[in-house]
């Protein structure tokens, strides 16, 4: 729960943490649960301070993962430049397989960003990445979302025997589990 663990977090003095790397640990925590909440803005400065210290020290999945809250924090606050490139960043730190599930939803936040500019065909391959991802770290409540996308990126492109398979995957995956939520936005497609 990302409320129960925000709490916890803020019992903790911030200012009293002497060491870098504890900083930017606290950082890094607290941007992962500001993206779970949802609360992108709040973490603006700590994602940023978190990326740096990771992306300076290695290429392993605390420094993808920073970058990626990084990039979420930078799209939210309308620069969407340096959230690609965050996302690339982060992308290009997991090309080995290291965390699926974590590369997948990169791939989907860079295909929300290239369907938002009008890149139709990019946005449609990174969510296709992304589906490959999240099938890899079996996640079939992503990879509906994943198909869902896929869809709306094939409509948009005016592939409609694509956008009719992946969005026929999407419905019955929501209507598999009566997700009352998911339904009505993809039958609207």
């Amino acid at each position: 729960n990302p409320d129960e663990a925000m709490t916890i977090l803020q019992s903790i003095d911030a200012d009293k943490l002497r060491r870098t790397r504890d900083k930017a640990r606290y950082a890094l925590v607290h941007s992962e649960i500001c993206y779970h909440s949802e609360n992108y803005i709040a973490t603006d400065s700590l994602a940023r301070f978190a990326a740096n210290y990771y992306t300076m020290r290695g290429s392993g999945v605390d420094a993808a993962r920073a970058s990626f809250y990084y990039g979420h924090a930078c799209m939210h606050g309308g620069q969407t430049a340096n959230a690609m490139l965050a996302f690339m960043d982060a992308a290009k730190r997991l090309a080995n397989g290291s965390d699926y599930y974590l590369e997948g939803l990169v791939h989907q936040a860079m295909g929300d960003i290239y369907g938002g500019d009008c890149l139709y065909r990019n946005g449609y391959e990174s969510y296709l990445r992304s589906k490959f991802c999240l099938e890899r770290a079996q996640r079939a409540d992503n990879v509906a979302y994943a198909n869902f996308d896929l869809g709306r990126m094939a409509l948009a492109m005016r592939d409609y025997e694509a956008a009719e398979s992946s969005l026929l995957l999407a419905r019955d995956y929501a209507m598999e589990i009566n997700d009352c939520d998911f339904l009505p936005l993809v039958i609207y497609y």
